[in-house]
């Protein structure tokens, strides 16, 4: 079986990111001898922006590829963005709407990737941010098998029920998935504002899962986001339990793709 691997991003600190994931998954990769990996970079360049949310001023991008990588540079279209304030109720960020613009501009990103590769080619894909350290996944071949049958993420801080930073996922998930930028797009059809946030790229991904029915697979996955000066983002990796949503999402994740499954063994093994 072919499976893609799928690194995008600005280019965030990615010379001093790239050791990392070297070392650790991209490592771990080259071990599997039953699969056929193909490796993608998935680039877009930004000069000199600012991000109120993480605290970074002046950002520009590194390109840093990898020599087995394929690289696609996307280019974003003129008058391109969404009037996001027309639509949201309120800017929950606090910063006029630029997360959600950066989250259009990712999901374009992966749009353009399916102009560019068969996606029918391969069994799987491993999608992660090129500004992201790993810090544990446990044993990569149980998230490679899960994920020939269901989204593979992290149970850590899931936003709702699933993890967007990093996740692997069978092709007929990750096609759907690419359909996020036409429903961020699609927002000039709705006739009143909407919540803004059940358009965060997490809330969106757990719509797709949950409309097509897609298993979910959580895993003990810890992953630490790089910020300008090679400065490491705050991470929790906590499970909210005062949020409901994300609490029944997590259990009903858990009995389906562990306590079932292993249910149905036990009583064929034994019966």
């Amino acid at each position: 079986m072919k499976i893609a691997v799928i690194r995008h991003g600005v280019g965030r600190e990615a010379k001093k990111v790239l050791p990392f994931l070297e070392n650790t998954i991209y490592k771990d990769i080259f071990k599997i001898n039953n699969f056929e990996f193909e490796f993608f970079y998935l680039f877009r360049e930004i000069n000199n922006e600012n991000s109120k949310r993480s605290n970074e001023k002046n950002l520009t991008s590194e390109f840093a590829p990898l020599p087995f990588e394929k690289i696609i540079k996307v280019v974003l279209p003129e008058n391109f963005h969404v009037n996001f304030q027309a639509h949201f109720k309120k800017d929950v960020h606090g910063d006029n709407f630029k997360s959600f613009r950066n989250l259009l501009n990712q999901t374009y990103m992966f749009r353009k990737l399916e102009e560019n590769i068969d996606i029918n080619e391969y069994s799987s894909f491993i999608v992660l941010r090129d500004d992201v350290i790993f810090l544990q996944y446990g044993n990569f071949l149980n998230l490679l098998k899960d994920s020939q049958k269901g989204y593979v993420t992290s149970i850590w801080d899931w936003e709702g029920g699933v993890h967007d930073r990093f996740y692997m996922c069978p092709k007929n998930v990750f096609h759907r998935l690419t359909y996020k930028y036409e429903k961020l797009r699609n927002l000039n059809l709705e006739k009143k504002k909407v919540n803004p946030f059940l358009y965060c790229g997490e809330f969106l991904t757990l719509k797709v899962l949950k409309q097509h029915k897609f298993k979910i697979y959580p895993h003990n996955i810890k992953t630490q986001r790089v910020r300008k000066g090679f400065v490491m983002a705050k991470e929790k990796y906590r499970i909210r339990l005062h949020d409901a949503f994300e609490l029944i999402n997590i259990i009903e994740s858990l009995l389906f793709s562990r306590f079932f499954p292993f249910c149905i063994r036990f009583i064929k093994k034994n019966f």
